[in-house]
């Protein structure tokens, strides 16, 4: 009987959930036909406004509704400026005739396909439709977008020319920064020369920054010429701008020998920040890679003084933390000069503690003892002492000479201490370091 009832309400169970499944189910199948038919719905309405990008939607009920305005030429096709200035009458009539909170579809779908032609348009009609901009009836707002569209083209196709309408239109700074950056790329010189002469001839407008528009020309005279007097330049300038001048003149330094000629160059100019070369070592680690910045070193720091080798040393090792960061650290230990490592190791851990901490302590422990992984645990322990104060007190009861020991111990416990005062003295006990804080007291 208990077998017959089991057995009932089994297939009972079953049904039920046979019919829960066969509901969530359909309901999937409701939804997915809900999907289509939108789908469905959308590219039927994206076709109508490929085939006439003026033409409203069409109604549900299948009814088209009445046509809108006659639609311009298919996007991609070059303008000519008399049919420029007919697009903009036609967008011009319908904003003043749309009345206040009407539908602007399709004069929206008019201004997309102006701009698109645009993009397409050769320069010659470009700076033909920009002389006679002044004299075609535009709103403001309409006037600025078209004239900062008309630059942007022209500063990839001609920034001479997109430079000088800029000042003529006294056009947003970022449009003369993009035209500057684009000209100096294609001959840095001539852009430096047209930027001198606008300065002196008065022409930059109030809003624009010369010095701006030189660190933009800068990158591009000193990759034109990587050892050449550009590169004095350098000292003259506020430290806080030499990171993204850098960064910029890296990227344009293509090729070994040019980034060999710079990195001789600057480490002979003189009033440059001392950490300016080692900026550069870090910034060819990281665009190319951490051994083609150790390379650049080797083959042009036989006559660096040892400390500043060691620096710019740990500068290109840590350039990138990853996967092959222990096997730069093996190189950096191995290829160290003089007889203060320290602030070398130190660099190193400080860089790959804050990037990957577990990965530096993955390769701390498989490290031989040694001076150097006494410097080298010291450093991770006071990094590590700000998350994990427990794991740095067992780190550094790793040390193996016992005066830095002593000395490192004592600095973890007075920064325990002044932020967890009886955890601190807890756990030195626990570890049998008692002595350290008594001594400190």
């Amino acid at each position: 009987m208990k077998r017959h009832r089991f057995r009932l309400f089994l297939i009972a169970a079953t049904c039920l959930a046979s019919l829960w499944l066969w509901h969530q189910q359909s309901q999937l199948n409701t939804r997915e036909v809900q999907l289509n038919s939108r789908i469905t719905e959308a590219r039927a309405r994206l076709d109508i406004i490929r085939a006439d990008p003026a033409a409203p939607d069409t109604p549900r009920d299948g009814k088209k509704a009445p046509a809108g305005p006659e639609a311009p030429e298919p996007a991609g096709k070059p303008l000519e400026v008399p049919e420029f200035e007919g697009l903009v009458g036609e967008i011009n009539q319908m904003e003043t005739s749309l009345p206040p909170g009407g539908p602007r579809e399709h004069m929206r779908v008019k201004i997309t396909a102006l701009f698109s032609r645009l993009a397409a348009t050769p320069a010659e009609e470009l700076k033909a439709i920009m002389e006679r901009l002044p004299s075609i009836q535009f709103s403001t707002d309409g006037r600025e977008q078209v004239t900062s569209a008309i630059m942007q083209l022209l500063a990839k196709s001609d920034p001479p020319a997109a430079a000088a309408y800029a000042l003529e239109n006294k056009a947003r700074p970022g449009t003369l920064e993009t035209a500057v950056r684009s000209w100096s790329k294609m001959d840095a010189s001539a852009a430096s020369k047209w930027l001198d002469a606008a300065e002196k001839g008065g022409k930059l407008p109030s809003h624009v920054s010369a010095e701006q528009l030189r660190l933009i020309v800068l990158p591009a005279l000193i990759a034109a010429d990587p050892a050449g007097a550009a590169v004095d330049r350098m000292a003259s300038l506020p430290s806080a701008n030499l990171g993204d001048l850098i960064a910029e003149t890296t990227r344009l330094l293509t090729t070994p020998a040019q980034r060999q000629a710079f990195l001789g160059k600057l480490a002979a100019v003189p009033g440059l920040p001392p950490d300016t070369v080692g900026r550069f070592l870090g910034q060819v680690g990281r665009e190319a890679s951490p051994k083609e910045a150790v390379e650049l070193l080797v083959e042009t720091g036989a006559s660096l003084p040892a400390d500043q080798f060691n620096r710019f040393a740990a500068a290109a090792a840590t350039a990138r933390i990853d996967a092959g960061t222990p096997a730069q650290a093996e190189w950096l230990l191995k290829n160290l000069r003089g007889t203060d490592r320290k602030p070398a190791i130190s660099q190193l851990m400080q860089a790959w503690t804050q990037a990957d901490f577990n990965a530096a302590g993955n390769w701390l422990r498989n490290q031989p003892p040694s001076a150097d992984h006494d410097a080298a645990v010291a450093d991770f322990a006071s990094q590590v002492a700000g998350k994990e104060p427990p794991s740095a007190v067992d780190w550094a009861m790793t040390i193996t000479d016992p005066a830095r020991r002593t000395a490192v111990l004592g600095e973890l416990y007075r920064d325990w201490t002044a932020k967890a005062p009886e955890q601190a003295a807890a756990y030195f006990q626990e570890k049998g370091l008692s002595s350290v804080g008594a001594e400190l007291q």
